[in-house]
């Protein structure tokens, strides 16, 4: 009887410890075919070890190393073929065809225009945190051998590691379906397990679920069953993911499992398909992107010069030789195709014809704004500025120009003058830059301008007098001051993640009856000018941030972290007639937030505030929109000069829904329709002495001012239309406004 009853405790006992232990992963044969739904408890054992592995296979997380990068990219048109075959275009580009490849896309005729071959060096560490890539030989048919291009086809811009929690590519954040926070997005398959290199090796699928809308990958990777590394993945951009321009995003990595147990990047191929419309059977031209990169074992030792490293997380292009035939023959991993081969010869070809030079110019004018004339060195615009109208100048014409990176690339000349036929005045500008180093920016830019300006202006495109906002502009947007301005700028990049600025400004503002400038003696007495000698220093915080660096201008394009950013500003009286001395100190944070399964969200918020009485053109002006176009950085229902601070504090948030709602919607849901909501707000107080230096109109912003709107983008891939509500404040009219503005993000 004992015995028995012991038996019986010992088997009780045993199966409560197996109960107790976390059950293991199944094997991939029992769930063979079966779909594993994210909320089952085996697939999210597996996420739970394949998250939990990924930091330690992480390459970015190994100690320092080196290693040889070999990149080509082409750049197709698609859908060309037609246009070509007219009879206008036969003659001089029919050639091309025979270069055409439809194995990229099934049922795409594609017809290259850009290929260019690329050598790197690519260094990391860990302590310090840095990637850095230098190129070492480079060459581009299609494009200026100097054309800032190269910077795109390093590694870092388009690279998909999927070892971290989400893949971004530019600025578009898609979650890594590897990662285990990555299940409300997707279902999982575990179909087979495969021997690869002797080593088992699991195949997992992954789809998005049925309603979400925001962009997601659907595909299959191998993973490790010893140490769950990622062995290799092929995904593509799901087709229900609302994004824009973006109609086909494939992706193929393999990585390799080294001798020591640590994983490497191996191979990468990208194709991105980029269209106006997502129809496949669009007649559109669009862009097919293709680029393969191949990495060499890397080398595991000490970086020599880290200081030099540290310097910048770009691509870095210095001393970049071209490399002839057989030089690029010794350094390829894999021969190019004869049809690659003979894309060096074809785009050649095609340059050195009219109608190619012509069509290049146009639209290259149309983009930048300004007419290249090469022989002279110099670029003529903005086109878009040469004829606006405002009530204080009536018709007015401007013409400008500045100068070529063929002219100088390190100086750069830039100038223009504008002439008003109501006040019979001549405007102009004329400014120096001086690229004291472009690697790591160094920048002196000396800049001399008399001209009309409207303070508290929003800061979009189209906020500046142009062809466009001259005729849909709202009632104030015509009160302008006339300001001569000398300004000498300096900027200091000390290291990827710290970036200053340090500015001397002297200026002089004229009163007139729509702004009236008055005086800080407490009698409101109207001064006929006002002076304002200003020395402004600022820094800028950010972490692993991607930019692009153009000859004159550095660029800030994506981080998935907060920027930070600090200033103060000295008044200093006595150097001109009528100026003041006072402080002033203020910093912003924005954000953009990674993708949820609700879409994504952008945050900023500013604050500051002013020690000392001064005349409100130096107050801070809360911006507004005078025009129906969208401007992200003033707010929409707020009138000019409505109200003004010396402590503030104002932000906004807009979220992207990323097609969450409208994407449900039968019908609806085919025009990939975006929504976006937004809430903005401005709160300040006025000291006593500054309440009586203002406008008449201007107010105090004791109680915060608020205003939402709700809108639509990628209408047509392009525009968006936003309704906006003025909540707080209310007037007896214009409480409510209309903006359209261009969305042409993904």
């Amino acid at each position: 009887m004992f015995k028995k009853w012991g038996i019986f405790f010992l088997c009780l006992t045993a199966t409560l410890k197996v109960l107790a232990q976390e059950p293991p992963v199944p094997e991939p044969e029992v769930l063979d075919a079966a779909v594993v739904r994210a909320d089952d408890h085996y697939i999210r054992s597996f996420l739970a070890k394949l998250s939990k592995s990924l930091p330690g296979n992480d390459p970015d997380n190994a100690p320092d190393w080196r290693s040889r990068l070999y990149s080509k990219i082409e750049l197709d048109i698609t859908n060309i073929e037609e246009v070509i075959d007219s009879r206008m275009l036969r003659k001089n580009l029919g050639f091309v065809l025979q270069y055409a490849d439809s194995s990229a896309l099934e049922g795409k005729v594609a017809v290259p225009a850009i290929f260019s071959e690329n050598l790197s060096e690519v260094f990391h560490s860990q302590s310090p945190s840095f990637n850095r890539e230098y190129m070492r030989a480079s060459r581009i048919s299609g494009f200026k051998d100097d054309n800032i291009v190269r910077e795109f086809t390093g590694s870092y811009l388009l690279k998909a590691n999927f070892f971290k929690p989400a893949i971004n590519i530019v600025n578009l954040s898609i979650p890594n379906p590897a990662h285990e926070s990555a299940h409300i997005f997707y279902n999982y398959y575990l179909v087979d397990s495969l021997q690869v290199e002797g080593r088992k090796t699991y195949v997992l699928h992954f789809h998005p679920k049925k309603l979400v809308t925001s962009p997601t990958f659907d595909g299959e990777m191998l993973i490790d069953a010893g140490d769950f590394g990622i062995r290799s993945v092929h995904a593509s951009l799901s087709k229900k993911s609302n994004v824009n321009w973006l109609r086909h995003l494939d992706l193929s990595v393999e990585n390799r499992r080294l001798a020591g147990g640590k994983w490497f990047y191996g191979k990468e191929n990208t194709l991105v398909d980029l269209s106006v419309t997502t129809s496949e059977t669009s007649g559109f031209l669009s862009l097919l992107l293709r680029r393969e990169m191949h990495y060499s074992l890397p080398v595991f030792e000490p970086i020599a010069d880290r200081e030099q490293m540290q310097k910048d997380n770009a691509v870095v292009m210095r001393d970049v030789i071209r490399g002839d035939d057989n030089f690029w023959r010794l350094m390829r991993p894999l021969p190019l195709s004869a049809r690659e081969k003979g894309i060096y010869d074809m785009v050649s070809t095609i340059q050195d014809k009219p109608f190619y030079k012509w069509t290049y110019a146009f639209l290259d004018t149309v983009i930048s704004g300004y007419y290249e004339i090469e022989p002279w060195k110099i670029e003529v615009g903005r086109w878009e500025r040469t004829l606006s109208r405002n009530e204080m100048e009536g018709l007015r014409l401007q013409f400008g120009g500045r100068t070529l990176y063929t002219f100088s690339e390190k100086l750069r000349l830039n100038a223009y003058g504008a002439y008003g036929f109501r006040d019979h005045q001549w405007k102009g500008m004329g400014s120096v830059e001086w690229m004291i180093g472009r690697e790591r920016t160094r920048k002196l830019t000396v800049t001399f301008k008399e001209d009309y300006e409207r303070l508290g202006a929003g800061s979009g495109v189209f906020s500046a007098p142009n062809m466009f906002s001259s005729f849909l502009v709202s009632a104030g947007a015509n009160r302008q001051t006339l300001v001569r301005t000398t300004d000498f700028l300096y900027q200091h990049e000390f290291n990827p993640c710290v970036n200053a600025e340090i500015q001397w400004t002297m200026q002089r503002m004229w009163s007139n009856p729509d702004v009236p400038i008055y005086s800080v003696d407490g009698n409101h007495t109207e001064l006929h000018s006002m002076g304002a000698n200003q020395l402004h220093l600022a820094f800028r915080f950010s972490f692993d941030e991607s930019v692009s660096r153009n000859y004159f201008k550095k660029t800030y394009l994506f981080t998935r972290y907060p920027v930070v950013a600090i200033g103060i500003t000295g008044g200093f009286k006595g150097i001109t007639d009528n100026d003041f001395q006072f402080v002033r100190a203020d910093t912003y944070i924005q954000w953009k937030s990674p993708t949820t399964a609700i879409g994504y969200g952008q945050f900023f918020l500013n604050g500051g505030i002013i020690w000392g009485s001064v005349p409100h053109p130096l107050l801070k002006q809360h911006k507004s929109n005078t025009t129906f176009f969208f401007d992200k950085g003033a707010f929409s229902c707020m009138a000019a000069y409505e109200f003004a601070s010396d402590r503030w504090l104002e932000g906004y948030y807009e979220h992207n829904f990323d097609g969450f709602f409208l994407g449900k919607i039968p019908l609806i849901k085919e025009l990939d329709l975006r929504e976006v909501a937004t809430v903005r707000f401005a709160w300040g107080d006025l000291s006593d002495q500054n309440k009586l230096n203002t406008l008449q109109e201007t107010g105090v912003l004791t109680r915060p001012y608020v205003e939402a709107g709700l809108g639509i983008s990628n209408i047509f891939r392009l525009l968006r239309i936003d309704c906006f509500w003025r909540l707080t404040h209310r007037r007896e009219q214009n409480n409510f406004c209309v903006n359209i503005g261009f969305d042409i993000g993904f």
